[in-house]
């Protein structure tokens, strides 16, 4: 394909065959490849003036140095492209980068950005009815309370797993209940931990994921 769009001169296709050869790439580890593709697309989608294919190539790019802990590079690559789904008017897309800039900065320790961001996110999330980025981003801002608000914590990971069940997202639901458990363990808390671990690991069992679940219930020992 991507030779026949270059042979035809549609630098539109181009782009967006370019795109997707690195979200292969990325799905693969093959990272630096993906960079490479991502970089070339880009090129082809400002030639073009085509903004949403820069912007949705912008998030990709900031997804890849996010993996890399590449942290400042991601931040970056990451406003380039919140300025132009703001520009064209993508909510959705602002969302998604909103919630991925949220996620650097808690990674990084900056809670009150980062939680700023959540806020941001999670009010475009529900504006556009997006209930699985609604979920996500409740169940990311109440990780940032667990140490200092378990209670709180507590809450909005409940208000995530409502939305997934209403969704029918089962999978969802022991996944961030055992992601809180993770999260503790990272921190130091296992006593704490193994409360959500143990949950999670019959709820993978329940649904007959027993390598999550063995997982899961080693990890509460």
């Amino acid at each position: 394909a991507l030779a026949l769009f270059k042979a035809v001169g549609a630098k539109l296709g181009e782009a967006n065959v370019l795109q997707a050869i690195g979200d292969v790439q990325q799905f693969r580890d093959d990272r630096d490849a993906a960079l490479q593709s991502y970089a070339e697309a880009l090129a082809l989608f400002k030639a073009v003036g085509a903004k949403l294919g820069e912007a949705n190539v912008l998030k990709a790019i900031g997804d890849v140095q996010q993996f890399r802990k590449e942290n400042d590079a991601a931040l970056k690559s990451y406003a380039e492209a919140l300025a132009l789904f703001q520009a064209v008017g993508d909510r959705l897309g602002e969302a998604n980068v909103l919630q991925a800039i949220g996620d650097v900065q808690q990674f990084r320790k900056e809670n009150d950005a980062a939680l700023q961001s959540y806020a941001e996110a999670l009010a475009l999330f529900k504006a556009v009815g997006a209930k699985l980025g609604e979920a996500n981003v409740l169940a990311s801002q109440g990780k940032l309370y667990l140490i200092d608000d378990p209670k709180k914590a507590d809450e909005f990971l409940e208000r995530a797993v409502a939305i997934y069940r209403a969704i029918g997202d089962r999978y969802s639901v022991p996944a961030q209940i055992g992601n809180y458990g993770w999260e503790l363990l990272r921190l130091g808390k296992r006593d704490r931990a193994r409360a959500y671990l143990l949950k999670a690991a019959k709820l993978f069992e329940e649904m007959g994921f027993m390598d999550y679940a063995e997982r899961h219930y080693q990890a509460a020992k």
